[in-house]
């Protein structure tokens, strides 16, 4: 296999050069001050000169972070300089394929191109529709005596409709995607044996044939390959190129990245090994004690308390990298208050099998400043929703009126939609990290509500929430739009009118009368 041209060249090198930037510190700020303080690459500092800096390689996790760092890079130079090479390891297929960074002249590009994830999705949506029709009956069986046995659910459907069958394509694409991520080869679920158990498991792995079998072929003769797929062969041909002989690629650096992608973790663990290359980690957390650390289970995906652990991957990827926790070199200074807050986090996450460790806090507080760690750490009890999103609107305003800058982190969606909309109040516009759908838009929510109208056959209650959406002028200014809105919503929609009047326009108005 490919991946295993680099792992054999890449023990023939250097001891691994591996960083971490502890929590706390601002981590691209303290990532620039060691790159350009030499304290990162040997030999590579600021005193290389405005072109030297070109010479240099990083890898950040997103094209997002990479557009903060080139602005970080440019804000501690502080005088003009061509900015390093920054690429976004989640971006390579259209980075590298671009402008073709990634490959010299002699080592092509792998000769595929991924397929379009909507067109995936419809793929398989059209495959689950025919597979839920096959299965309708999977779970009736025929007696000796020609009487039909039907399970003890009866109605068993799958993927009735397009909607289902679409839904479904989405989990299934995620999952095809997953099991390229971590390098998990498809052949491991065969041997499933589903003879033991109930017949549902049966009709699961049936289902999963679709990616077993029928996926890849339709690949296969399309000439593409997923979209993880490539994202794999892309590093895999990088490593390679990397470690040609005579190849002197320069100060390589991969920072932010975790490894918890396979093929990022090999890239990532021969540029640990590179004369000029360094990875550096962010956040390892090197204040838990061995024994905890232990418990950590980073190979195997089993229902210990360790294997969901906020550092299992990195209970992973340290071997791989070649490197011990003790040997990871941090990067940054920690403020005493948040030194003692992310201790507090760590014993908060030890795995459930150590916590036994904890009778020693209770002993000797002075291991754990428990005040220290809480300093300015607020918690405020919501009755309901509203109340929770104009609680963090007024923390972010009170922020905002004074010399700081606040940012909310939240995974909940509708939360910082609630949040956005609070803040308009006092005419706060916030840069939303996470984007926005377009169904949530404004042009979204007009479209949303004309397709709501016409499905509708035009009844009063859609009607007149288009009428009142400000982006509606039907030719004419928006305040006549708005006046004669609501005088049809008091003469006609307000009145019993039958499905579909609206479409007639004299059935609407005998009503009316």
């Amino acid at each position: 296999m490919l991946s295993d041209i680099p792992s054999r060249s890449c023990r023939q090198l250097a001891i691994p050069n591996v960083f971490t930037i502890p929590p706390g510190v601002p981590f691209l700020d303290a990532l620039v001050a060691a790159l350009l303080e030499g304290r990162l690459v040997p030999g590579f500092s600021r005193n290389v000169g405005p072109l030297g800096l070109a010479g240099a390689t990083l890898y950040l996790p997103s094209r997002r972070a990479a557009r903060a760092l080139a602005s970080t890079i440019a804000d501690q130079m502080g005088t003009t300089a061509f900015l390093p090479r920054i690429r976004a390891l989640g971006a390579l297929e259209q980075d590298g394929l671009a402008d073709g960074a990634l490959f010299d002249d002699d080592l092509a590009a792998p000769p595929v191109a991924a397929i379009d994830p909507l067109e995936r999705r419809m793929i398989l949506t059209r495959l689950i529709l025919a597979w839920s029709g096959s299965v309708r009956h999977a779970l009736v069986t025929v007696a000796p005596d020609g009487q039909r046995e039907v399970a003890e659910h009866e109605n068993f459907v799958v993927a009735t409709t397009a909607a289902d069958a679409w839904h479904l394509a989405g989990e299934l694409a995620t999952l095809l995607d997953e099991l390229i991520i971590e390098d998990v080869p498809w052949k491991r679920l065969q041997p499933l044996g589903t003879e033991a158990f109930d017949r549902y498991w049966a009709v699961t792995l049936d289902f999963l044939d679709i990616a077993v079998t029928q996926w890849p072929a339709i690949l296969a003769d399309r000439g593409r390959v997923d979209p993880a797929g490539l994202q794999a062969r892309l590093i895999d041909f990088e490593i390679v190129r990397l470690h040609r002989p005579g190849h002197h690629p320069g100060p390589i650096v991969v920072a932010g990245a975790t490894g918890s992608n396979a093929a990022t973790g090999r890239l990532m663990a021969c540029i640990a090994r590179l004369p000029q290359g360094a990875v550096v980690l962010p956040g390892l957390d090197q204040g838990l004690d061995e024994a905890a650390w232990e418990a950590i289970d980073g190979t195997a995906f089993e229902a210990g308390s360790g294997a969901s652990h906020a550092q299992a991957g990195f209970r992973r990827l340290l071997p791989a990298l070649g490197v011990g926790r003790r040997d990871v070199v941090a990067l940054g200074a920690v403020p005493e208050g948040v030194r003692a807050r992310n201790r507090l986090v760590s014993e908060a996450l030890r795995p459930a099998d150590t916590t036994d460790a904890w009778q020693a806090l209770v002993l000797d507080p002075a291991i754990l400043s428990a005040p220290a760690a809480l300093d300015r750490v607020a918690v405020i009890e919501a009755a309901d929703e509203r109340e929770e999103a104009l609680a963090l609107a007024l923390a972010l305003r009170e922020t905002l009126d004074g010399p700081g800058t606040a940012i909310l982190v939240t995974p909940d969606r509708t939360l910082a939609r609630r949040v956005k909309e609070e803040l308009t109040r006092w005419d706060i516009a916030i840069d939303d990290s996470g984007g926005e759908t377009l169904a949530h838009t404004g042009a979204g929510a007009l479209a949303r509500l004309a397709l709501a109208a016409a499905h509708s056959d035009l009844a009063p209650v859609p009607v007149l929430a288009l009428l009142n959406h400000p982006a509606v002028r039907l030719g004419r200014p928006r305040h006549q739009v708005s006046r004669l809105a609501r005088l049809i919503e008091l003469a006609v929609l307000r009145t019993a009118l039958p499905a579909g009047a609206l479409l007639d326009p004299s059935a609407a108005m005998a009503a009316a009368r």
